[in-house]
C-alpha cells in the first residue's frame, strides 16, 4: 500500500478516512488500468462485456484488498 499504517490510523483518528480509501482504491486500480484504459473499458461495457466483467472483478477485488488493510490498521 502507498500510504503507511500511521496514515491510515491518522486519517480514521481525524474523519477523513472515507477520502483515504478512495485515494486507495484508485492507486491499486492504476496499477493496472490508467486513467485513458479505465475510460475506455467503461465506454465499451455494452460492446465488450467480457472486457468490462474483468476490469469489475479487478476492480472489486481492489476495494477487498484496501478494506481488509484498512481494517488491520485500525482494529
Amino acid at each position: 500500500m502507498k500510504y503507511t499504517k500511521q496514515a491510515v490510523w491518522l486519517a480514521n483518528k481525524n474523519g477523513v478516512l472515507p477520502r483515504l480509501r478512495k485515494q486507495l482504491i484508485v492507486a491499486e486500480i492504476r496499477k493496472r488500468y490508467d486513467a485513458d484504459d479505465e475510460m475506455a473499458v467503461l465506454r465499451q461495457a455494452q460492446t465488450k462485456p467480457a472486457e468490462y466483467a474483468e476490469y469489475n472483478a479487478y476492480v472489486e477485488n481492489c476495494k477487498k484488498t484496501v478494506d481488509e488493510y484498512i481494517n488491520s490498521v485500525i482494529k
